[in-house]
């Protein structure tokens, strides 16, 4: 089961020599563990300088989303002591790739600006829906076809043009709220290839 997740684990002893790791921990410290090295003890070496365990196995101070770099990756680390009956046995420190959390929460971000930007032109379709049928109840079809046409051609120009050019939805979603924004202020952006 602990092959199975994704953060690294790293388990130590109450000496700070490690007694188990798991295979994305290893894949995140770029270190096989070798037929002769069942002991791990070139890993408990190099794994106290970096991590220092000694204060979560001295008195049981957790350590929370530290940043540290390994091997030119940037790692969130998170150690904590092993208790039996009271007394500290040991530690585990848990980590992940930042770089990985980093994209995650720029992907969510951009996620969280295409809904705003879908909700904004819910509200916006819904006011023009409103235009259309106050034009249809005064019987002014001529305003309400040119009211339709200067609307889609709008729509064609600013938002169905930029969704046929980009992939992305989060770059779709982050470039579809700037365009509302400014059209909100009186402004008009212009994108060019």
């Amino acid at each position: 089961m602990l092959q199975s997740i994704k953060e690294g684990v790293v388990a130590v002893d109450d000496r700070g020599e490690v007694t188990l790791i798991n295979d994305a921990a290893q894949e995140l410290l770029n270190y096989r563990k070798s037929q002769d090295d069942e002991k791990l003890s070139t890993l408990s070496h190099s794994w106290s300088q970096v991590v220092d365990v000694s204060e979560v196995l001295r008195d049981g101070t957790p350590r929370r989303d530290e940043e540290i770099t390994i091997k030119d990756r940037l790692l969130l680390i998170n150690t904590v002591p092993v208790r039996s009956n009271g007394v500290i046995i040991g530690a585990i420190s848990t980590f992940r790739d930042k770089t990985e959390v980093r994209k995650l929460m720029q992907r969510l971000d951009g996620l969280v600006n295409y809904a705003d930007a879908l909700r904004e032109r819910s509200h916006e379709f819904m006011n023009k829906l409103h235009v259309i049928l106050g034009l249809l109840h005064l019987k002014s079809y001529k305003q309400l076809e040119d009211y339709i046409l200067k609307t889609a051609n709008n729509y064609q120009e600013e938002i169905g043009s930029l969704l046929g050019k980009i992939k992305s939805p989060v770059i779709a979603g982050f470039l579809i709220s700037k365009i509302n924004r400014a059209t909100d202020l009186g402004h008009t952006l212009i994108f060019k290839q």
